[in-house]
């Protein structure tokens, strides 16, 4: 829906530039999403998800801090 908007497209295209020297067609972008596995998405998480480059918040009550800790502790296993 977003391809509606010539505001919203006019964006998409400026930014699209900045970062990639030129606009993606929305079919390419589509495409690209569809190409991905979920072992793509396995790996990703693993080199993303590594104690040294991760951080756990927890925002509630001070009770609620135990999930963040099993959280944490689940990235070092």
């Amino acid at each position: 829906m977003a391809d509606e908007s010539l505001v919203s497209r006019a964006g998409r295209n400026a930014a699209q530039t900045l970062l990639f020297g030129a606009p993606i067609p929305s079919e390419t972008l589509t495409a690209r999403v569809e190409a991905v596995t979920a072992e793509d998405m396995r790996r990703l998480g693993a080199r993303l998800l590594t104690p040294a480059r991760s951080a756990t918040a927890v925002l509630g009550p001070k009770a609620a801090g135990a999930a963040g800790r099993v959280f944490a502790d689940a990235l070092h296993a």
